[in-house]
C-alpha cells in the first residue's frame, strides 16, 4: 500500500529506537500478569463463601492448561461454573450459566458467551490432556449451551457478543461433532463479514471491547476446522489492526479517537493496550493488571497463531494521518480521528450509550493527564467515577446521550448535541461539560490565565473560548450556544471541584438547569461547541490560536425544524443540518463538499476490504 510503502524505513528507524523491550520481554511480562490472575483466582475459589464471576472459572482452567499446570486442575476448574448450569430441559433458561455464582440479581444473558469462550480452546489445543471423563461429562453441557447460544438473538452490530457467539459455535462444535452447530457459527461468520463490509465495525473502536474481539478472532483462526473460514478469519485481524494501528496515538500510547463503549472516561486505558504493548506499539506495560480472561492472546502466542503484519503496524508511524471510518449503515453514522505526533483529535456523529466517547481530544504527554472530552450527564459529576447499574445488574459508569452530529476538518471540529432531559431520571441538574486536565502547562479563559490548583468557579459567558496547552499542543474550546430548560439560556462557568482535582480534571459547563430535584419534561435540550486543536510549540502560537477562536463567525439558525450552524475561519467553513424534533442529520459539510463515509480509510486510502 501507498502509504505503509512511504513510511517504511521511518518505522524501522523508530523500531530500532522508540520500543526497548523486545518482544519475548513483553510476552514474558504478559505470562507473569496471567499467573498472577490464576494465583488471584485460585484464592477466590478457596475463600469460604465465594461468589466468583462465573466466566473467570473456565478461564482459569484454560490458564492453568497454558502455564503448564495440572490438567485436573484445569479441569475442576472448568466444571465448577459448568455445575451452575441450568440443565432443567422445561426450563426457559434452559442452557444458561448465571453471570456470578450466589447473586441471581445479576441477570446478563451474555454470560454463557463468555463461558463458552475458553472451552473451545481447551478442547482444540489441549484436547489429548484433557481425560476422557472429563471430555464425556462436558458434552451434555456444551449441547445445553448450544440451546441457550441459539435462543440468545444477537444484534450483528453487537460486536464482541456476536464474534464470540460465532466462533463458540464453531469451536465447540467441532470439538464435539456437532456439525450444525459448527455450520451456524461458520453462517454468522459470513453474515459478519456481509454486514462489516458495507457498515463497518458497529461497536467501533471501543478500547474495552476491542481487545474482547480480537481474543475470538484470534482463537477463530488459529483452532477452526476450515481453512477457508481461517483465512477469513485472518482478513478480519487484518481490519482490526489496521484500524487500531491507524488510531494508535503514541503521545500516550493509546487507542485515540471517538469510540463506542468505554469505562475509564478520564484517560482512557483499557485492555486493547495489551495488544499494543505485546505488538510492540506501546512502549511500556499499561498501567492495569490483566484479568484472567485476558489470556487467549498469549495462547495465541504459544499455539503460533496470528501476528499483525509489518505493513499494518507500520500505520501507527505515519506522522499525521486522518483517519475516517463508519459504523452503521445508516448516513451520517461515522467517526473521524485526526493523528499528529502532539495530539489526536476526533469526533463522531449519531449515538451509540451510555459509556461512548464522540468528542476525544488528547494531547501527547508524560504525565498521563486526562483527555479532553464531552460528556453531559445530570449527577453534576462527568468524570466516569461514580457507576450506576445497568438493566443488567452491572455497575458502569455513564453520561447522558450525546445525540451528535459532527463536522471535522484536520484540528478544527464543530459539533451540535441534542440533549433528552424527559429521558432522565429525576435530577438536580442537567449539564454538558467538556473535561479538561487541571495539571495542563496552560489553561486561559477568555485571555486570562487560570490556575487550579484547588476548588474553583469562575463565571464563563457564551462565546467564552477556554484555552488548554499541554506540551507542543494547544486547544481553543467555545461553546457557541446552550440552552436551558423551556429555552432559557444555559448558565456557564469553568470549574474544579474535590471530584474532578482527585482526578486531575476540570471542566467548562453550560448548565441546563440547576435547582430542586425534579423529572424534566423537556425532550430537547441544545448545545453547540466549537474546538480548534493544533501544534503551540510555545505561547505565541497558544495565543495565536485563540484569537482565531473567538474571531471564528457561527452562523446558527431554526428554519421551522431545521437547525443550521456553520463556522467560517481560517479553513474551509464546517457546516451541519439537523432536524430539531427527529434529530436526524440532514448534511454536514467542509468546504462547501457533504461529507462521504467510509468504511475505513487513512489519508484517503481503502483499507476495509474484506473480499
Amino acid at each position: 500500500m501507498r502509504i505503509m510503502k512511504q513510511f517504511a524505513v521511518l518505522t524501522l528507524a523508530l523500531a530500532q529506537c522508540a520500543f526497548p523491550a523486545a518482544r519475548e520481554e513483553r510476552v514474558a511480562w504478559f505470562r507473569q500478569a496471567i499467573q498472577k490472575a490464576l494465583n488471584q483466582a485460585r484464592a477466590e475459589l478457596a475463600r469460604p463463601g465465594a461468589t466468583p464471576s462465573s466466566r473467570d472459572l473456565p478461564n482459569a482452567g484454560l490458564a492453568v492448561m497454558l502455564l503448564g499446570g495440572d490438567p485436573r486442575e484445569a479441569e475442576k476448574f472448568v466444571l465448577a461454573s459448568f455445575a451452575h448450569q441450568d440443565l432443567d430441559p422445561a426450563s426457559p433458561a434452559f442452557g444458561t450459566i448465571p453471570w456470578r455464582i450466589g447473586h441471581p440479581e445479576i441477570k446478563d444473558a451474555n454470560s454463557i458467551e463468555f463461558n463458552m469462550q475458553p472451552v473451545g480452546p481447551l478442547f482444540a489445543f489441549y484436547g489429548p490432556k484433557l481425560s476422557p471423563a472429563f471430555k464425556q461429562s462436558m458434552k451434555p453441557h456444551i449441547q445445553a449451551a448450544f440451546v441457550a447460544l441459539r435462543r440468545h438473538k444477537v444484534p450483528v452490530t453487537y460486536t464482541n457478543i456476536y464474534l464470540m457467539k460465532t466462533v463458540n459455535l464453531i469451536l465447540c462444535g467441532e470439538a464435539i461433532g456437532d456439525e450444525t452447530a459448527a455450520r451456524d457459527g461458520y453462517a454468522q461468520l459470513d453474515a459478519w463479514i456481509e454486514h462489516t463490509r458495507q457498515a463497518g465495525v458497529g461497536e467501533f473502536d471501543s478500547p474495552n471491547y476491542y481487545a474482547v474481539n480480537l481474543n475470538s478472532l484470534l482463537m477463530g483462526h488459529r483452532f477452526a476446522a476450515r481453512p477457508e473460514a481461517r483465512e477469513k478469519f485472518r482478513r478480519l485481524l487484518d481490519l482490526f489492526w489496521s484500524d487500531i494501528a491507524a488510531n494508535y496515538f503514541p503521545g500516550r500510547g493509546t487507542l485515540s479517537g471517538p469510540h463506542s463503549r468505554g469505562y475509564e472516561f478520564l484517560r482512557g486505558h483499557e485492555s486493547v493496550e495489551l495488544f499494543l504493548y505485546t505488538e510492540g506499539l506501546r512502549q511500556t506495560p499499561p498501567p492495569f493488571e490483566p484479568s484472567i480472561g485476558r489470556q487467549f492472546l498469549l495462547l495465541s502466542e504459544i499455539a503460533g497463531g496470528y501476528r499483525p503484519p509489518a505493513a499494518v503496524l507500520r500505520l501507527a508511524s505515519i506522522p499525521e494521518r486522518i483517519v475516517e471510518s463508519r459504523y452503521r449503515a445508516e448516513p451520517h453514522r461515522d467517526r473521524y480521528n485526526y493523528v499528529t505526533p502532539d495530539f489526536a483529535a476526533g469526533s463522531a456523529s449519531g449515538h451509540y450509550g451510555t459509556h461512548d466517547k464522540l468528542i476525544n481530544i488528547e494531547l501527547a504527554n508524560q504525565r498521563d493527564l486526562p483527555v479532553i472530552y464531552v460528556a453531559p450527564d445530570a449527577i453534576d459529576h462527568p468524570y466516569g467515577k461514580l457507576k450506576s447499574k445497568d438493566r443488567s445488574g452491572h455497575l458502569k459508569p455513564v453520561h447522558a446521550p450525546l445525540n451528535a452530529a459532527s463536522v471535522q476538518h484536520k484540528g478544527a471540529l464543530l459539533t451540535l448535541l441534542d440533549l433528552d432531559p424527559s429521558a432522565l431520571a429525576e435530577t438536580g441538574s442537567l449539564a454538558t461539560n467538556v473535561v479538561v486536565p487541571a495539571g495542563a502547562d496552560a489553561l486561559v479563559l477568555d485571555g486570562k490565565p487560570v490556575k487550579v490548583s484547588k476548588w474553583l468557579a469562575v463565571g464563563a459567558r457564551p462565546d467564552s473560548v477556554l484555552g488548554v496547552r499541554v506540551g507542543n499542543a494547544g486547544v481553543a474550546i467555545r461553546f457557541f450556544q446552550a440552552s436551558g430548560i423551556g429555552r432559557r439560556p444555559a448558565q456557564f462557568v469553568f470549574q474544579a471541584d474535590e471530584a474532578g482535582l482527585a482526578e486531575g480534571a476540570a471542566r467548562l459547563t453550560a448548565y441546563h438547569y440547576r435547582g430542586v430535584g425534579l423529572k424534566l419534561d423537556d425532550s430537547h435540550v441544545f448545545a453547540g461547541l466549537l474546538f480548534l486543536v493544533q501544534r503551540c510549540p510555545g505561547e505565541a502560537a497558544f495565543r495565536g490560536l485563540l484569537k482565531r477562536a473567538a474571531a471564528v463567525k457561527i452562523e446558527s439558525a431554526v428554519d421551522g425544524l431545521i437547525w443550521s450552524v456553520s463556522a467560517h475561519g481560517e479553513g474551509p467553513a464546517l457546516e451541519v443540518r439537523r432536524n430539531i424534533q427527529t434529530r436526524e442529520v440532514l448534511s454536514r459539510r467542509v468546504g462547501g463538499k457533504e461529507v462521504q463515509s467510509r468504511v475505513l480509510t487513512v489519508n484517503g486510502e481503502d483499507l476495509s476490504a474484506l473480499n
